[in-house]
């Protein structure tokens, strides 16, 4: 009775690994004791699963899988002399490498290797150079009352119901590459959940640590060069929205606002190429198999040989024409599980559209399907000037979130300032004559010259809010 070598390939949910219609099948392939010819293994019938007869006095097996879109896995494998054999790991474990199990298989035995092809892997290895100037620090940040944002009675930076806090993010910068575009995400990962994930008794039980995902869409880079994406302007991308400092042109702090809101989301910047943006990322399906994957891989990067914990909640953010990326990702196709049980939050940063009055409605239509479980936060001081056009985003937001079951509460702000406060949703409204009249207060009256505090505001409101949108989420 022959005796048979079996890799089964898996999904990040270990499932079955399936190929689409149009895409290329797995090339598998085994060579056994050193020998350098790389046998391919054959289709045995069932989806992921392949096999091939496994010579005798078999001691050594190097697999090598290729998938295209994915990393290549290459794994060596060691049996003992004995009939059964006992498997070990002859290399060290890759991350794709799930287990390697010996059973009885009729009068002789298999080997079975189950493996998951991924698009994630670590890019400190390799590239350790690239990202070494990119570290965690400590800035002041804007806290927010869980009430109104704006003061009715208040002058300079006080004309928002706010303290400064120093935040100083206690987690792990963490930085992923992938095949495809997005080819470089940044992950910051609170301590909190952290201190989850390494405690067994939580993370080794299924469902007990949900891990919820905040994606950032910047707006497209411009003339950054064709080292993407470890060359400086794009790592620098990186520094600028995540690490800070809080200052118009200079960064966003957006680490130091996932601590100063003290919740559990890890926050995933993906890093957009020029022209081709973030590429197939911006569909439902895609972007859930993302999030799905990089749950996986944290949790085996942190030392598990599975992972048991699933994707949580999902929030978008979208700062400028970033919104643009924003809209792909809610006007795409829907996936429904991911549009119904992780696709909760949405928050728009001084959004640019094209057609601001769809946004508008687009947003409103996603809401308004569950207002109880999803949470919408739209900061803006009409944001569509520079394209002079008509900004319809604001007064069409107004009418459909007033139609809500339980609309958010108006309060009229100075200088023409309003915003719009409910469980469900924020709409705050800044305009220009606003920002003018804070900087005139605050002693910085034109900060970075004659006929730019437009601009000025642009950057400072996703290095303010995000903190009152993550703040007030439903982690």
């Amino acid at each position: 009775m022959p005796n048979f070598f079996v890799v089964r390939l898996l999904d990040v949910q270990y499932a079955p690994f399936v190929v689409g219609e149009r895409e290329e099948a797995p090339q598998v392939r085994v060579s056994f004791n050193g020998s350098t010819q790389a046998l391919p293994l054959t289709p045995a019938g069932a989806p992921g699963l392949y096999e091939l007869e496994v010579p005798s006095g078999t001691q050594r097996a190097v697999v090598t899988i290729r998938t295209k879109g994915f990393w290549d896995i290459n794994q060596e494998l060691l049996l003992s002399d004995a009939s059964p054999p006992s498997p070990f790991w002859g290399s060290p474990i890759q991350v794709q490498s799930k287990s390697l199990e010996v059973h009885e298989r009729g009068d002789g035995y298999e080997v079975v290797y189950q493996a998951i092809p991924m698009q994630c892997r670590n890019a400190r290895d390799g590239h350790s150079d690239k990202l070494s100037s990119l570290t965690l620090k400590e800035h002041q940040v804007r806290d927010f009352d869980m009430g109104h944002l704006l003061s009715a009675s208040g002058t300079a930076w006080n004309r928002f119901n706010q303290s400064t806090v120093s935040a100083m993010p206690d987690g792990e910068l963490f930085f992923i590459e992938r095949p495809v575009l997005p080819k470089l995400v940044a992950l910051y990962v609170p301590k909190s959940v952290l201190d989850l994930l390494r405690n067994p008794s939580e993370a080794l039980v299924p469902g007990r640590v949900p891990l919820h995902f905040h994606v950032v869409f910047h707006p497209h880079p411009d003339g950054f060069g064709n080292d993407y994406p470890y060359g400086e302007k794009y790592v620098g991308l990186v520094n600028r929205y995540v690490l800070g400092p809080p200052e118009p042109g200079k960064g966003m702090a957006f680490a130091s606002q996932h601590h100063a809101a003290q919740k559990l989301w890890i926050l995933a910047f993906p890093v957009a190429m020029p022209v081709k943006g973030f590429g197939g990322l911006l569909t439902k399906s895609s972007l859930y198999r993302c999030l799905q994957e990089l749950t996986h891989w944290l949790q085996r990067t942190l030392g598990y040989g599975v992972a048991v914990q699933r994707l949580g909640r999902v929030a978008l953010s979208g700062f400028s024409y970033g919104g643009a990326y924003l809209m792909q990702v809610l006007g795409s196709s829907e996936n429904a599980d991911f549009e119904t049980n992780h696709l909760r939050e949405v928050y728009a940063l001084d959004c640019i559209f094209d057609d601001p009055s769809h946004a508008a409605s687009a947003m409103a239509n996603w809401l308004a399907k569950d207002p109880t479980q999803r949470r919408l936060r739209v900061y803006s001081q009409n944001a569509n000037e520079p394209l002079s056009k008509t900004n319809t985003l604001v007064p069409t937001l107004e009418k459909r979130l007033s139609a809500l079951p339980d609309p958010p509460v108006r309060m009229d702000g100075p200088s023409g300032s309003f915003e719009y406060q409910g469980s469900s949703a924020t709409l705050l409204y800044t305009p220009k004559s606003f920002w003018d009249t804070l900087y005139e207060e605050a002693g910085t009256p034109d900060p970075w010259g004659a006929g730019w505090n437009y601009w000025v505001a642009h950057q400072q409101i996703p290095s303010v809010f995000l903190e009152h949108a993550l703040k007030t989420s439903l982690l």
